[in-house]
């Protein structure tokens, strides 16, 4: 969702706005522990997390992750946890765990 850039402006003063939001989900370090925030932004001010919204063009996620389904979406709480590698990708569980 996008708001009209002005509107969008006006609100992030108070509130998080999708802009300020998508901030969070960035894959770029520079962005990593920022606008954790809900609703008020007043939170990451004080607490000196806010970010604001980027012109630039943003990429999501987590690097390495790739894509899954709904299955294997609701099965991964259950799956057994590998820290991410130095490199950004994690390591494969063994082909029995997977």
């Amino acid at each position: 969702m996008a708001l009209p850039p002005r509107l969008e402006r006006t609100l992030s003063a108070l509130v998080v706005t999708p802009g300020l939001h998508r901030i969070h989900h960035s894959q770029d370090p520079a962005h990593f522990g920022t606008n954790f925030g809900g609703v008020l932004t007043l939170w990451d001010r004080l607490f000196g997390t806010w970010r604001p919204q980027s012109a630039e063009a943003l990429r999501f996620g987590v690097p390495g992750a790739g894509t899954q389904g709904l299955a294997q979406s609701l099965a991964a709480p259950f799956r057994r946890y590998s820290a991410p590698q130095p490199g950004g990708s994690p390591q494969q569980p063994p082909s029995s765990m997977a």
